[in-house]
Order: C-alpha cells, then sequence, then structure tokens
C-alpha cells in the first residue's frame, strides 16, 4: 500500500471524527436555549406532529452518527465478504461521509427551527436535502461489490456477483432519477405532494430494484 492509499481512509476517519464533533457541539450548545420541548417530526403538511424533551431531541443525531462511526469501522472486519471491500474502498468511504454530512445538515436544520427559526419550511429544506443525498448515493450505487451491509441486498443480489452488479448499475440509474424528481417536485408542488413523491419514489425504486435482481438472477440460471 503506498502513502496515497493509506493517506485516504486516514483522511476519511478524521473527517467524521471532526463531523461528529460538530454534531455533538451543536447539540450541546443548543440545549441551554431550545425550549424544554421541541419539535422533532414534521407532518406531509408540514405541521409539527412529533414533539420530544430538549435533551434526547438535540442529542440523538449526535449519538446516532457516534454508533455509525464505530458500524463503519467495524462492519466491514465482521461482514462474510469482507475480501471484497478493498475493491470499493473509495466508494465505501464515499458513502460514509455523505451520510454523515446529511446528518449534520438535518441536525442543523432541526436545531434551528427548535430555537423559533423559519420551523415552517424545514420540510422544503429536509426533502430538498434527502434528493441531493438519493442522487449523490445513486451515482456510488454502481461501484459497490458484493457485501452483506451496503448496497441492494436481496437473496440474488448475495448469491451471485452478476446480479449483483446489473441490479446496482439499474438500481444506481434509478435512485438518480428518483433524488432528480424529488428535487424538482420540491421546487414546483406543494409540500405535501413533494413528500408523496418522495415516499412513492422510493418505494418504487426499492420494489423494481427488488423484483430486477429476481428477473436478473432467474435468467442467469440454468434451467
Amino acid at each position: 500500500m503506498n502513502n496515497r492509499d493509506s493517506a485516504a481512509p486516514r483522511g476519511t476517519l478524521l473527517c467524521l471524527i471532526g463531523l461528529v464533533i460538530i454534531s455533538w457541539a451543536i447539540g450541546l450548545i443548543a440545549i441551554p436555549y431550545a425550549p424544554a420541548r421541541i419539535v422533532t417530526h414534521w407532518g406531509l403538511d408540514g405541521q409539527p406532529n412529533g414533539y420530544m424533551n430538549r435533551v434526547p431531541g438535540l442529542l440523538f443525531i449526535p449519538v446516532l452518527l457516534t454508533v455509525l462511526l464505530l458500524l463503519f469501522q467495524v462492519l466491514p472486519k465482521i461482514d462474510p465478504q469482507r475480501r471484497n471491500y478493498p475493491a470499493f474502498a473509495s466508494s465505501y468511504r464515499y458513502i460514509q461521509l455523505l451520510l454523515a454530512v446529511f446528518l449534520v445538515a438535518v441536525q442543523g436544520l432541526t436545531t434551528t427551527a427548535a430555537l423559533g427559526s423559519f420551523s415552517h419550511t424545514i420540510g422544503f429544506w429536509v426533502t430538498l436535502l434527502v434528493s441531493l443525498l438519493f442522487v449523490g448515493l445513486g451515482n456510488i450505487l454502481g461501484k459497490l461489490r458484493p457485501n452483506w451491509f451496503a448496497g441492494i441486498r436481496t437473496p440474488w443480489t448475495l448469491s451471485s456477483p452478476e446480479v449483483w452488479t446489473r441490479t446496482h448499475r439499474i438500481g444506481g440509474y434509478l435512485l438518480v432519477l428518483v433524488g432528480l424528481a424529488i428535487f424538482v417536485a420540491n421546487f414546483v408542488l406543494p409540500p405535501q405532494l413533494s413528500m408523496v413523491v418522495m415516499l412513492g419514489g422510493l418505494l418504487l425504486w426499492a420494489v423494481v430494484t427488488v423484483f430486477y435482481s429476481y428477473w436478473v438472477w432467474r435468467q442467469l440460471s440454468p434451467q
């Protein structure tokens, strides 16, 4: 392994640790200024419909990020197909950073809403972040190699490298399209409808990829 290869994982780990520290800082700094109960969920109409006490509400994402950071380091070591991880190491690092940035951005929005700023538009911004997350994940999906923790894991993708590759290639394209559809809908449709596009698009993507993986497996299986 050359110096550049070994520096990449260290750089990713440092960035992840930095994002976790930022997340904890946001939550801890906001606690004294937040009301006793804060909004943690909004309905399709953009109205608050879920509340938590401020401490667990503001520290939920920091705890989640900390757990994810640990899991990101452990999973490649316990995966039965860990031998495949070097083939998509850069993609695995990309997914880690993308998810961590997404969660910190969501935390920034929910914390700002908890402190009383623009809570009525938070649905727009969260949906926008989700659309960008889907586009980002879709662009990398086709580069993943068989493993038990990341990607489209069906009985058929896990049983055949060819099924895995073809399913993830199609799944990546479709997830980008879903993300773009959500992005456009977020600007041209009412919040309720853009949320329906997001949930419906994700459900359709999941159903299509599962059935596609089965169809490919059937095509490749000896009759």
